[in-house]
């Protein structure tokens, strides 16, 4: 599969000898990505250990009221901490 520049894979990795900003900027991409998978699977495990298609659903509700609820949490501190420009 061919990605474009910019998302992942990374057909054409930063050369981390070449700056250290970009060795900076692309281990910093790496520990976002890798932390943003390990919560996909783990949800997608969770979902999977579930005993019965209701239960999915259940849990699913759960966890898209909790995601809700982090979004809406993360919005109120970051528009508390803006600036008038």
């Amino acid at each position: 599969m061919n990605h474009p520049d910019g998302h992942w894979p990374i057909n054409n990795p930063v050369d981390l000898d070449e700056t250290e900003q970009q060795g900076r900027q692309h281990l910093q991409l790496a520990k976002e990505r890798a932390r943003c998978q390990i919560v996909k699977d783990s949800v997608r495990e969770h979902l999977a250990e579930q005993p019965s298609p209701w239960a999915v659903r259940a849990v699913l509700r759960l966890y898209t009221d909790d995601f809700h609820r982090y979004a809406a949490d993360a919005i109120t501190a970051l528009n508390s901490t803006e600036t008038a420009q």
